[in-house]
């Protein structure tokens, strides 16, 4: 497979999106950003020329951005600081709704969990900008260490949605992959960006905290699909051609609504999609948070109407953490790993891969 410049892939691994960084590479230097070394002008691997067998998920350079190339990581030049640079279109409610929620009192509120906006830097003749934001963690992983640590979650999460819903404006696709959270104190040595199980992208070698013994913010990120609403929100539709969501089973929108157009209220989908996320997590959790579900199923209703505001959410979900013993809190949750070849669960990461491999390979040669 050729690039571009004609290199063969391994020379080059480097995507056509990624190109749009490496163009950009300078210009983000004299604005005061610092891009990893994969998207320096002249870049040479550090894999070539190395002594084999090559493993290059060692090679920090081998790794591309995670989970999308129009994010990526870099250094602030001045002090080192560690951030995430993102093309946004300009003309989109994304820009705006980050600009809004970035303005003072608003991001004064210690409710507001919207992902903090540092700079926007114009891209030079192009309908694009670059937002400048903390670099954060997906906030799944590390795994949770106990039933606290999921309960502060979930707390931080729908006070940020909520807190959003009481200016009026719906996230669209509060799920999994917009909640983040800052790492600084769950990997004090930080994490590789685009090997988040590494320190320094060289390999297997990150350093964790469990979450209980930390001071963890989560955060709200990706507003493409936002809106605002002058309208009390009980009565706030959208139409369903504007939906683009990662969870896709609510019944907003099932297929005969998709088909049929149907209008739905956003803010009831917002609560939806933040009880089935954590429906999702307790699956992995086979058992372990059984008593959070009537909770999630309340968030979760078939019916919209039957679904909570947020801020009524929040009350029940204090109560029911007031009344747990500190003993039920502070119970250790495992991941399991549930293998879909041999029907068995596992505790250990480790040990579901190898029987994983144990299989396939055995499939593969027989």
């Amino acid at each position: 497979m050729k690039t571009r410049d004609g290199l063969e892939k391994l020379e080059d691994p480097r995507t056509d999106t990624e190109y749009f960084w490496v163009s950009h590479y300078t210009y983000l230097a004299e604005n005061g950003y610092q891009l990893r070394p994969r998207y320096r002008p002249g870049w040479v691997p550090s894999w070539l020329g190395a002594p084999g067998p090559l493993r290059l998920s060692t090679f920090e350079d081998w790794h591309l951005p995670i989970p999308s190339p129009i994010v990526i990581d870099a250094i602030r030049i001045e002090d080192g600081f560690a951030v995430a640079l993102k093309r946004v279109p300009v003309a989109t409610q994304e820009l705006s709704a980050l600009r809004f929620l970035s303005l003072d009192p608003v991001t004064q509120s210690p409710l507001n969990h919207t992902v903090p906006l540092l700079q926007v830097l114009p891209v030079p003749g192009d309908s694009e900008a670059i937002t400048v934001m903390p670099k954060l963690r997906e906030f799944m992983w590390p795994y949770f260490h106990c039933r606290r640590e999921v309960l502060e979650c979930l707390r931080q999460i729908i006070e940020g949605v909520g807190f959003m819903h009481s200016l009026g404006i719906c996230h669209g696709d509060a799920c999994t992959y917009n909640f983040m959270m800052d790492a600084t104190e769950v990997c004090p040595r930080g994490f590789h960006y685009a090997f988040p199980q590494s320190i320094d992208g060289t390999g297997d070698n990150l350093v964790t905290k469990p979450r209980c013994q930390c001071q963890v913010r989560y955060y709200i990120i990706d507003f493409e699909t936002s809106q605002q609403f002058s309208c009390d929100r009980d009565y706030a539709l959208r139409q369903v051609d504007d939906t683009r969501c990662d969870i896709p089973f609510s019944p907003e929108l099932a297929e005969a609504n998709i088909i049929a157009k149907v209008p739905y209220n956003p803010f009831r989908l917002d609560v939806f999609n933040i009880g089935a996320t954590f429906q999702l997590i307790c699956e992995d959790y086979f058992g372990q948070l059984d008593e959070l579900q009537p909770f999630l199923g309340w968030l979760a209703a078939q019916e919209p109407s039957a679904r909570p505001r947020l801020e009524d959410a929040m009350k029940e979900l204090l109560v029911f953490i007031a009344s747990r013993s500190e003993e039920w809190l502070d119970f250790p949750t495992t991941r399991i790993y549930l293998c879909s070849v041999t029907g068995k669960r596992y505790e250990n990461s480790t040990q579901f891969e190898k029987i994983l491999d144990h299989y396939t390979t055995t499939r593969n040669s027989s």
